[in-house]
């Protein structure tokens, strides 16, 4: 029941009307929590901070999927995690403003995923930013609810952890 202050609908506010997902698995008394964020920016985690605790939305998640490609127009999403109880897992994709392969990545910035280590354990990518690729990769997570345990596959250019 979060509503986020929506300002006039507008070229440069689309974002604020980005829809997230919080999916709990509740199976014979084994939970895990997924959060997948989209395109939710900064502004729309400030509101759920501010609620959290009252609607009871979760601080521990057994995987994010990391918005607006790990840049820092969504960063505040560290505002909702628990620092005490790292997330085991998280998924995001790079970001490069032309098809032009000589321009840099613009995401994910290396100061946003360092910031989200001290929350999550282990970040995927679907290119190897390291290196600059901007390849196509697959990230394939598999959770089995029963036994609390995730498997990870990566394929393509995809990389298992950055930074």
């Amino acid at each position: 029941d979060i509503i986020a202050k929506q300002p006039a609908l507008n070229e440069e506010k689309i974002n604020l009307f980005s829809v997230g997902l919080l999916i709990v698995l509740d199976i014979e008394d084994k939970k895990m929590n997924f959060l997948l964020c989209g395109d939710m920016v900064n502004e729309v985690f400030n509101e759920i901070a501010e609620v959290q605790e009252d609607d009871e939305i979760p601080n521990t998640y057994n995987y994010v999927k990391i918005p607006h490609h790990g840049g820092k127009s969504a960063q505040n999403l560290m505002k909702i995690l628990n620092r005490n109880s790292k997330c085991p897992v998280a998924g995001t994709t790079i970001f490069r403003k032309s098809k032009d392969k000589n321009e840099p990545i613009k995401n994910p910035l290396d100061a946003t995923i360092k910031a989200y280590k001290k929350y999550i354990e282990k970040i995927s990518c679907t290119s190897d930013v390291e290196k600059g690729s901007y390849g196509k990769g697959i990230i394939e997570t598999e959770f089995d609810v029963l036994r609390g345990k995730l498997s990870l596959e990566v394929r393509g250019e995809a990389i298992e952890d950055i930074w």
